[in-house]
């Protein structure tokens, strides 16, 4: 089932899914995401040939850079 992210999904480990991104899961879990008002279901959507990869935070500056300022969220491991 596709679906939109409303928030960052970590839906495996080491994979996340930006707000506004689309993503094919599994009914059960896509499902359960829509219930808790963490996605919403595309409609009309095609599976495309390859699932779109999350975006990975670029390691460019220290603590002070901006791009290293991540709010929130559960560590991934």
């Amino acid at each position: 089932m596709r679906i939109k992210a409303l928030i960052t999904l970590v839906v495996s480990a080491g994979k996340e899914i930006a707000p506004g991104k689309e993503y094919d899961l599994n009914e059960a879990d896509a499902k359960s995401l829509i219930e808790r008002g963490f996605a919403v279901a595309v409609k009309g959507g095609q599976k495309p040939a390859t699932q779109q990869q999350p975006n990975k935070p670029e390691e460019t500056g220290g603590k002070d850079d901006p791009s290293s300022q991540k709010g929130g969220g559960q560590p991934v491991q």
